[in-house]
């Protein structure tokens, strides 16, 4: 889908834009007010922030990496959700934060390859454990980097293999980002 969610308004519910998602059963819909009033206790609740190009939103979390060493590197960055992303996570490495980031880890980048084989524009970066927000863990994961994207501040993309992994609310009228973890999965 290309349409952007936070375009979607319930006019049920006083024009409000309350976007319930489960990527993994594929599921979307609007809750209203009261319903999100309701759950919000059982998620994690995230602020989020409109980009400068006004058109998507990112939340600001600490990415933690760690190596097979033991070793962890962390990035305290800010994140756009992106539904259009199918990758775990894609970092800017244009961006001074991120640059140092990944010079800092003892993970190697490696050439990135789509499945015929043939070379993309990215890096390619097997983290054996990485935390967000510091309780959300997944293991052996692939984060990709990209020259791209120079153009906006955050510093980097969630994608769909990070957003299958949970439950996700979007309160676009209050800022709001709720998680809730349903795929323990790695």
């Amino acid at each position: 889908m290309m349409y952007p969610i936070q375009s979607f308004i319930n006019p049920a519910d006083s024009g409000s834009c309350i976007v319930e998602l489960d990527i993994q059963n594929l599921f979307m819909r609007h809750i209203t007010n009261k319903e999100l009033a309701g759950i919000k206790n059982k998620y994690r609740e995230l602020d989020i922030k409109k980009d400068e190009l006004g058109n998507m939103y990112s939340l600001d979390t600490e990415l933690s990496v760690r190596d097979i060493t033991g070793r962890n590197t962390i990035l305290n960055g800010s994140f756009i959700p992106d539904l259009g992303n199918v990758m775990f996570l894609a970092l800017f490495e244009s961006h001074p934060d991120v640059k140092s980031f990944i010079h800092n880890t003892n993970i190697q980048l490696q050439k990135g390859y789509n499945p015929k084989g043939q070379p993309l524009p990215v890096k390619v970066m097997s983290v054996y454990e990485c935390t967000f927000e510091k309780e959300e863990k997944f293991s052996n994961v692939t984060l990709i980097t990209t020259p791209f994207y120079t153009q906006l501040k955050s510093d980097g993309f969630l994608g769909l293999d990070f957003l299958r992994h949970f439950n996700v609310i979007f309160d676009f009228q209050n800022d709001k980002f709720y998680l809730k973890r349903t795929h323990k999965g790695n």
